[in-house]
C-alpha cells in the first residue's frame, strides 16, 4: 500500500493514493515529465477515426482537438464506474475552465436510454462521442474501461489514467492542475 501522499514510481510514473479509488497511475509517455519541444513528435497522437455525435452523424476525432488540454475519458454505458465518472468530471471541467476540455467516448454498443440519461442531466456540460466499432480504443490500446488519456492541443497524448478516479478529489485536482502548468512550458 502506497502512503496518501504522491510518490515517484519506477521510470517515469507518478503514483498515489486516494481512498476508495486505489492506486492512480498518471503515466508520462516519453523520457520525462516534461518533454522539450524538441521531443514533442516523440509523443503519439490519438487515433484519426471518425466517432459518431449523438445523432450518429460521422464527426472526425480531430475535432476535440484544439483547446489547451483535453481530458478525453473512454467509456461504455454497461459500465458502472465509467458512469460513476461522470459528475466529477463534469465538475473537474468547471473548475478548470479554458484551460481543460472534458470529452467522453463511448466505446461499443451504446445503451441508448443510458446516453438519453447523461445527456439530460449534462448537456452540453459534457461532450460525448460514440465510437461503435471500437477503433479509437483499440487504436490506443485500451484494454480495459474507464481509461482517461490528457490530450495536448495538437492532439499529441501527455498522460493516461487507468480506471475510475474520483476528479474532484482535492488531491487529484492539485496533481492535475501542477501537471498542466509543467505542460504548458513544453
Amino acid at each position: 500500500m502506497l502512503p496518501p501522499s504522491f510518490s515517484a514510481g519506477s521510470g517515469s510514473s507518478v503514483f498515489f493514493n486516494i481512498p476508495w479509488v486505489g492506486v492512480i497511475s498518471f503515466r508520462e509517455i516519453g523520457k520525462s515529465l516534461v518533454l522539450p519541444d524538441s521531443m514533442a513528435s516523440s509523443r503519439p497522437t490519438i487515433p484519426s477515426v471518425n466517432l459518431l455525435d449523438l445523432s450518429g452523424n460521422p464527426v472526425p476525432v480531430e475535432s476535440l482537438v484544439g483547446h489547451p488540454f483535453l481530458l478525453v475519458s473512454l467509456m461504455a454505458t454497461w459500465c458502472r464506474p465509467c458512469l460513476r465518472e461522470i459528475p466529477s468530471l463534469v465538475s473537474l471541467s468547471r473548475k478548470m475552465g479554458g484551460r481543460l476540455a472534458v470529452a467522453g467516448v463511448v466505446e461499443g454498443k451504446a445503451n441508448l436510454s443510458v446516453l438519453d440519461k447523461i445527456r439530460r442531466r449534462y448537456g452540453k456540460r459534457y461532450l460525448l462521442r460514440l465510437d461503435p466499432t471500437m477503433r479509437f480504443a483499440s487504436g490506443l490500446h485500451v484494454h480495459a474501461l474507464p481509461e482517461s488519456f490528457l490530450v495536448d492541443s495538437r492532439g499529441k497524448i501527455v498522460s493516461r489514467v487507468e480506471g475510475q478516479v474520483d476528479w474532484t478529489n482535492p488531491k487529484v485536482v492539485r496533481y492535475l492542475e501542477s501537471f498542466l502548468e509543467k505542460k504548458a512550458g513544453t
